[in-house]
C-alpha cells in the first residue's frame, strides 16, 4: 500500500504538505503512511486519502486493478477538498448501509459477526449505526467472512448484493438464447403469482 500512496502522490505532483493539509494530519504522519510505518489506517482516513489522490479505496489498498487510464478519466479539474466531519459522516453512512446489507445477505446477526471478528457486539452495533468505523484489519477480516471485495463494504452500490444462488441463476440466464430468457422470465412471473416470494416483498403492478 505504501508504494501506491507515494507513487500516486508523485503522479499528481502533490507534496507531503499538500496531502497532510487535506487530511488534517501532520506531514510526518503522511510520511509514515508512505513508509509503511503506519499500516493499520482507519477506513475513514483511507477514504479521505483516496479522495485526495483521486483513486478508489480498493486501488489504494492494492485490492483492485484500477488502471492508469481509469484514474486519468477522473475529473481533471479536481481541487483538493479538505476532509471534514460531513464527509466522515457520509462515509460512515455508506459503510453502515453496506455492512447491514452483507449481514442480511449472509443471515448473520451483529453478535455472530462480533464473535468471528473477536470484538464486542457493541462495536459492530456502532458500525451498523454509522457512529464509528472499524480498523482496516477488521474490514479485511469482514471481506473474508462475507467473501466480498473491499469495495462492497466501502463504496456505494446501486444494486443488491448477490449470494451464490443468485450468481448461479444469472450465469445460467446468460447461457440462454433470447427465447429461453423470455420463457425463464415468464416462469418467474408464474412463481411470483403463486406466492413464491421472499417474506416481506410486495409484487408491484407494472
Amino acid at each position: 500500500m505504501q508504494d501506491i500512496i507515494k507513487k500516486r502522490r508523485l503522479e499528481l505532483e502533490l507534496t507531503l504538505k499538500d496531502v497532510a493539509k487535506a487530511l488534517g494530519v501532520s506531514e510526518a504522519t503522511v510520511s509514515r503512511y508512505e513508509s509503511g510505518e503506519i499500516q493499520n489506517m482507519g477506513i475513514d482516513k483511507i477514504e479521505s486519502l483516496s479522495s485526495v489522490l483521486r483513486c478508489s479505496p480498493g486501488y489504494l489498498m492494492g485490492w483492485s486493478s484500477e488502471t492508469a487510464a481509469a484514474i486519468s478519466n477522473m475529473d481533471k479539474t479536481f481541487q483538493l477538498t479538505f476532509y471534514n466531519d460531513n464527509s466522515e459522516q457520509e462515509f460512515n453512512k455508506i459503510f453502515s448501509k453496506q455492512l447491514k446489507a452483507q449481514l442480511k445477505l449472509h443471515e448473520m446477526t451483529q453478535s455472530d459477526l462480533a464473535k468471528r471478528l473477536g470484538v464486542s457486539t457493541q462495536s459492530v452495533t456502532n458500525w451498523c449505526k454509522g457512529a464509528k468505523t472499524p480498523r482496516m484489519d477488521k474490514v479485511d477480516s469482514m471481506c473474508k467472512i462475507f467473501n466480498c471485495r473491499i469495495s462492497d463494504l466501502m463504496e456505494e452500490k446501486s444494486s443488491i448484493p448477490l449470494n451464490n444462488n443468485d450468481k448461479t441463476i444469472l450465469d445460467k440466464y446468460h447461457l440462454l438464447n433470447d427465447e429461453g430468457k423470455q420463457r425463464l422470465l415468464e416462469r418467474a412471473d408464474e412463481l411470483i403469482e403463486l406466492g413464491y416470494v421472499t417474506k416481506g416483498d410486495v409484487l408491484k403492478e407494472a
